[in-house]
């Protein structure tokens, strides 16, 4: 990278936000295609890792880098209505991170990918081939009430999905602001933050940390399942 353009660059995501982001977009992705192709096994599996990314996630939000905190970013009513009214009327306000719209997005996001998966521990498939890992800790009634809740709400969550995927690309062609790359880069231009100064002082928390956070997520999860079922 240029001098030039390092200058032009300031740092706002942390590599477990973006790493958190994409694995739980991929995760999602194989969660939908494997279900249309009938892999259940796979579909099984990235429910499971979709569990334990978003309980990371949340664990982050709270001991994470300043920009990942739900301190940070979701805000109140008032702070969200001055937002959407400052965009409408074709204002661009910046953020140092997710603005207090994209905030609740990603509350809206993680919560429904976190129910779904969860719904899918106790579904069945009505040919018998596939079982979640906690299905047989319920009546086959109660399992096949859940399944049906979980085969609606992939509804919800495809559309909190779409309105993530609007989202952007409304920012990136309407307002011309690229949200994509700095979640791949961990950087944002300069123009596109309120305070370059203010994000200079931003504090980050090592990565490390973050994955030592997801093994033991992961491992209580796996371990948690093995045990229940």
């Amino acid at each position: 990278m240029a001098e030039q353009d390092k200058q032009n660059l300031v740092r706002v995501w942390d590599r477990p936000v973006r790493v958190l982001h994409w694995a739980l977009a991929a995760s999602v992705g194989t969660s939908f295609l494997s279900y249309q192709i009938g892999a259940m096994q796979l579909h099984g599996a990235a429910g499971v890792f979709i569990i334990s990314l978003v309980v990371t996630r949340i664990l982050w939000g709270v001991i994470g880098s300043d920009t990942a905190r739900f301190a940070g970013f979701v805000t109140r009513f008032p702070a969200v209505k001055g937002y959407a009214k400052a965009l409408l009327s074709g204002q661009t306000p910046h953020s140092l991170g997710h603005n207090p719209l994209g905030g609740w997005a990603v509350v809206a996001l993680l919560v429904s990918c976190l129910i779904q998966a969860l719904l899918g521990l106790f579904s069945r498939t009505e040919e018998g081939n596939f079982l979640g890992p906690l299905a047989n800790t319920v009546s086959t009634a109660i399992s096949e009430s859940f399944t049906g809740i979980h085969e609606g709400f992939s509804t919800v969550v495809m559309i909190v999905v779409g309105i993530h995927i609007a989202a952007n690309i409304f920012y990136h062609k309407v307002r011309k602001e690229n949200l994509v790359t700095p979640m791949v880069t961990g950087y944002k231009q300069a123009t596109d933050v309120p305070d370059p100064a203010a994000a200079a002082r931003l504090r980050f928390v090592t990565g490390w940390l973050a994955l030592v956070l997801w093994v033991l997520v992961a491992g209580g999860v796996y371990f948690g399942l093995q045990q229940a079922g």
